[in-house]
């Protein structure tokens, strides 16, 4: 799989934590190259992207079959882990995105009272007639669906994009500054008690970005015209995100 998606025609952009040290010319670093050449792919020089006290080292890696003049990268110190961030910029022509669609039903007053009409209308004898429960069920689902499809029939619209949420402000920001602060005061001296300042100020930051994330699901669940959907909502947007943390 990996190797059918290697040899692939298509733009290819590898990033990741891959703890090849790129900076240092050794064996490892030597057979990642020799590997990735096989498939006509290479891997950006990026500065050091993990500095202690002690190292400094390039162990992330953007890799790509594109041309250096169609990709940016750069690393960014972002207070959210002892890895700096990638940011890849690629550059190409402008593609309008199709506007996703989506199909469904249009419940108004007037579909729904006519779906009701159109219930009430229907003789239902052959159904209690029926002894197979199964058959029932089917009998039952082939008559609503009919009147659905008349009363509410299958529109074609597009697809609301969700909001992007953003879960931090004018405080978070100036306790990510104060860490990111101590974090090179620390990488300066090496000290211990730096180090322990900088456990402090990271501590800081986290709880205060998990109670604006709290604040913020609050406040979407009590806005809600539907909050227990409004709620199972927040539920499954975090299970994804677990999930997903749980399957990098």
């Amino acid at each position: 799989m990996i190797n059918d998606g290697l040899t692939s025609e298509k733009p290819i952009v590898i990033v990741g934590d891959i703890n090849v040290d790129i900076l240092k010319e050794n064996n490892d670093s030597k057979k990642i190259t020799e590997l990735l050449a096989c498939y006509n792919i290479t891997r950006h020089k990026l500065p050091a992207t993990r500095t202690t006290p002690t190292s400094s080292t390039s162990i992330d890696w953007v890799c790509t079959n594109l041309q250096q003049n169609e990709i940016i990268t750069k690393v960014v110190q972002t207070g959210l882990s002892d890895h700096t961030a990638q940011i890849i910029t690629l550059i190409s022509q402008n593609i309008s995105k199709p506007t996703p669609k989506e199909k469904k039903r249009v419940f108004s007053e007037q579909s729904v009272h006519q779906l009701k009409l159109l219930l009430s209308n229907e003789d239902w004898t052959e159904i209690q007639t029926i002894h197979n429960v199964d058959a029932a069920y089917d009998s039952f689902c082939n008559i609503l669906q009919y009147s659905l499809d008349i009363a509410c029939p299958h529109v074609t619209s597009n697809k609301n994009r969700k909001p992007t949420k953003y879960v931090w402000n004018e405080e978070s920001k100036l306790l990510r500054k104060i860490y990111i602060e101590a974090n090179e005061q620390y990488l300066r001296s090496g000290l211990p008690e730096d180090k322990a300042e900088v456990a402090r100020r990271k501590k800081d930051y986290d709880l205060k970005l998990k109670k604006l994330r709290k604040d913020q699901n609050a406040a979407f669940i009590d806005q809600a015209d539907n909050k227990s959907k409004a709620l199972w909502q927040v539920i499954n947007q975090e299970r994804k995100e677990k999930n997903g943390k749980l399957t990098e």
